[in-house]
């Protein structure tokens, strides 16, 4: 048989859009049915990983979450969520090539047409990339972002994440 054809569709059926080079999926490492996909500023959410694949019509368990989409500036390029059984008080935490950090709180059950906190940090440089976004695990005010960019602030820290407006630190 040949082995290039033998894997499944798991991007979302609507998205026509071939997007980026590196295709970005995120699977919460502790709620594993709530799996992100992110295409260019586009933001989709299935509440039904484990059975996304066997679903052949419509947009096969995906939604897209236009709130998302009007908000982003630039391409999406990272996540992360809050660690621990889900609740309500749960974010997901988005950064972009645009140098941007969003906050989607409850992101299992808002509303699609939700629009995500901007939170960035004061002190990025436009044009970096947000390369890397990681929750405590005990403590979801508590928040690193890793920034790419030459010769401009790298690590952001903050203790107050879920705060209206968070106090980031350079690191």
């Amino acid at each position: 048989g040949d082995p290039v054809n033998t894997g499944f569709p798991l991007k979302p059926a609507a998205e026509t859009n071939k997007g980026l080079f590196v295709t970005l999926f995120y699977l919460d490492p502790d709620n594993t049915e709530n799996l992100y996909y992110a295409n260019n500023n586009r933001l989709w959410r299935t509440i039904s990983a484990s059975t996304v694949l066997s679903t052949t019509t419509g947009v096969n368990g995906w939604n897209q979450m236009t709130g998302t989409s009007g908000a982003v500036t630039g391409n999406i390029t990272s996540f992360a969520t809050t660690r621990g059984t889900y609740n309500a008080t749960h974010n997901l935490y988005i950064g972009t090539d645009g140098a941007k950090i969003f906050r989607l709180k409850d992101p299992r059950n808002t509303a699609t047409t939700t629009v995500p906190d901007n939170i960035t940090p004061a002190g990025i440089t436009a044009g970096s990339t947000v390369i890397g976004i990681s929750v405590a695990p005990q403590n979801d005010d508590t928040v690193m972002a890793v920034i790419s960019n030459y010769g401009a602030a790298s690590v952001f820290w903050t203790g107050n994440a879920t705060a209206a407006t968070p106090v980031w630190y350079n690191v």
